[in-house]
């Protein structure tokens, strides 16, 4: 009778430390993945913030050339217009890919919300 029972308190003892190493792993587990979000939400945060900056900059560059060539004779000039048409047309592609941007992320709060 006393061999069972320190046989059972053994097999006890053991089952409790297990469980309380598997207790202490996972709570280490939840307080990285805490703290990988939280980094995460700061970057998410600085990047939205850096994105709206240039797409504001991008805005102010297109007003600036339309303001620049308001009488087109940049564009019109066979070698300055060369590298006037280019520089639009990159501005025009970057703006573009924002607008993609947008309307992807107005999809995705739509289906989110849904």
């Amino acid at each position: 009778m006393l061999i069972s029972f320190i046989v059972v308190s053994t097999i006890l003892v053991g089952v409790i430390i297990t469980a309380f190493l598997i207790i202490r792993n996972l709570l280490k587990q939840i307080e990285d993945f805490e703290e990988y979000t939280t980094n995460s939400e700061s970057h998410i945060e600085f990047l939205s913030t850096w994105l709206v900056t240039f797409r504001r900059t991008i805005l102010n560059i297109q007003q600036r050339i339309t303001e620049i060539d308001i009488k087109g004779s940049f564009e019109s000039d066979d070698e300055v217009g060369f590298a006037f048409k280019e520089i639009k047309k990159a501005v025009s592609e970057l703006d573009e890919l924002f607008e993609v941007e947008e309307e992807e992320k107005t999809d995705y709060a739509k289906e989110k919300k849904s």
